[in-house]
Parts: C-alpha cells; structure tokens; sequence
C-alpha cells in the first residue's frame, strides 16, 4: 500500500524540460575515433540506419496493458502544490486526488492559470477484469497558454482557450480502447495572436505544409491576428466525426469537416479556406482553397481536394462570418462548468 499527503509551497520544473540536441554535435563525429572498418572477407557492420525498426502501423498500439499492477497495489495519495512553474505555463492551486483499490483507480485533479482560466480532469480506471474500463472528464475555461503566441506585449494577445472532453472505452490494448470509444470533445480558441510558422516547428512536417496551404500569407507574415477557432469531434464506437472544425483570422476563414476511425486509423478531413472581404486579400493568393487531409494517424498526407466538395459551415459561409458561432460553441462549454 502506498499512502501519502504532499504539501509544496512551489515546484519547478523547468529543469526537467528537453533541450534540443545541437544539429552541429549531432553530425559531427567523436574526436580521434574512426568510422569501423571490416576485416577482409568480413562483412561491415550494421548501420544504426539500418538496424532501425520500421515505423509503427498504428500510433494506438497493439501490445495488451500491463494491469497487473494495478490489481496487486492499493495506493491514497493527496497532493497539493501552491505554484507548479512549468516551460509553457505557472500553475496555481493544484490538487490531486489518487486512489487505488483492488484494481480500480481514481483520479482526480484541478488547479488555476497564472494568468487566468481553471482546469479541472476526473479520470476513472477499472483494471479487475481481463479488459480495462475507462472514463474521463476533462473540461478547461479561459486557459492562456502562449503556445503559439510568440511575443506578446499584454496577457489579452494570448488566445483563451476552452476543453470540454468527455471520453468512455474499454479494452485490453491501448487499440482496443480507442477503437470501442464513446464521447466528444469540443476546443475553442477566443482572440488573440498567432505566430505563423509555429505550428508547423512543433507538429512536424504533414502539419506544416498543412498550416501553409490553408494560409498563404504564414510566409509573409510573422502573426495572425485570430478572432475564434472551434472544433468538435463525436466518437461512437471509435468512429468519429470531426465536424465542424473552424477558424477565422482578421484575413482568411477556413471551415473544415471530416472523419477519423479508431479502428483502421484512416483520417479523411476536407478543408475550404476563403478570404475575408475588404482586407486586401484576393482569392487568386490560393493555389486552390480545397485541400485535404488523408492517410492514416501513422502516415498522414496532404493533398488537393480533387472532388472540388465545398465544405461548408452553413450560415457562417453565407455571412462571411463564424465568430457568432465559435462564441455560442464558448458558451455552451462555459455554462457546462
């Protein structure tokens, strides 16, 4: 059995943030060793190159959960933290609560934002059988994190941001379990700036060229000034819709929509993105405004929409405008707190 009550006035972890491996050190050889030289008639030994394993079918893996140990240890441990000062954001008045049983967990957490909002995450885990029973709830109000702000010369340029997740699976693999999912999820983004070109330096390469085709100003422009995001998916036996998925900048508007199986991890997401009338941008700066979404959560790719399928968001696209919209969505996850 493991128990404890923890009490920390503040906690830094800051220190334990990756660094970047320096790109110079990297290819840069050890000093006074050579590369290994096969003796003659010998093979030459394997590369690390080519001792790599293929990459991953499936980014939810196959290998069955390790419950075991949840079954064999009990556990109440209470937490309790004034200030938690992390590389992305200060955390105030954080609380958690774990409990253990007999294979069944409990968790329960919540704290405020330095500079504004509240978290609050219920998490529920019963491992007693052979399958693994899970349920979550998370739900986030007026959470600023400079993630994708860049500079920012007050706390009002760094957008708000609202979760509403609530999640049920069950399986013997992390697979499994995505696949027999049930729920929603609901994120908005209120107003604020965007720093172009960082959503590509933090997601990867499929999302960069995604981030550039749906805004072609990113490589003349440093910032966007966003006014509202939204997305929400619905998950039914890990089938999941992804609809309506929204954003609108002081220039270019983009309504997407789309779906995503759990199952065989294939992802279809269609993009139409416009220009916003009297700003001085035209709708020939777009190659094409339909872009696409494809492939699998291992391998996704971007490509044109060849069908040409106007992705709509229904009165929004009629009144050039979504904001009404992404403020009602805001509300709605407001009122459910």
């Amino acid at each position: 059995t493991v128990s404890g009550d923890l009490k920390s006035s503040r906690m830094d972890l800051t220190e334990f943030a990756a660094e970047e491996p320096d790109a110079a050190e990297q290819a840069a050889a050890p000093a006074g060793e050579a590369a290994p030289v096969a003796a003659e008639g010998t093979a030459a030994p394997a590369t690390a190159e080519a001792a790599e394993p293929p990459p991953a079918r499936y980014v939810f893996g196959e290998e069955p959960l390790e419950l075991e140990p949840l079954r064999t240890t009990d556990a109440d441990l209470k937490i309790a933290i004034e200030k938690v000062v992390t590389p992305g954001a200060v955390l105030k008045d954080l609380e958690a609560d774990l409990t253990l049983k007999e294979g069944v967990l409990d968790l329960g957490s919540d704290f405020e934002g330095e500079r504004g909002g509240v978290f609050k995450l219920a998490v529920g885990l019963d491992a007693s059988a052979d399958q693994a029973a899970l349920k979550a709830d998370l739900k986030v109000r007026d959470m600023r994190v400079n993630v994708m702000s860049g500079e920012v010369k007050t706390e009002e340029d760094i957008p708000p941001a609202a979760i509403t997740l609530e999640l049920a699976a069950s399986g013997a693999s992390p697979r499994e379990l995505a696949a027999g999912s049930d729920g929603r999820l609901l994120f908005t983004l209120g107003p604020g700036q965007m720093e172009n070109g960082v959503l590509g330096a933090v997601s990867g390469d499929v999302f960069a060229q995604l981030a550039s085709s749906l805004n072609p100003l990113a490589e003349q422009e440093q910032y966007s000034q966003l006014e509202c995001a939204l997305l929400v998916l619905s998950l039914e036996d890990g089938q999941g819709t992804l609809e309506p998925i929204m954003m609108q900048s002081d220039k270019i508007m983009v309504v997407a929509g789309g779906s995503i199986d759990l199952d065989t991890e294939k992802i279809a997401v269609e993009f139409n993105t416009k220009p916003r009338e009297g700003v001085g941008v035209s709708a020939d700066m777009f190659v094409t405004p339909f872009v696409a979404l494809r492939g699998t959560l291992a391998s996704p790719t971007v490509g044109v929409n060849e069908t040409g399928t106007l992705v709509t968001a229904g009165a929004a696209v009629a009144t050039g405008g979504l904001s009404f919209l992404a403020q009602a969505a805001m509300d709605r996850a407001s009122g459910a707190m």
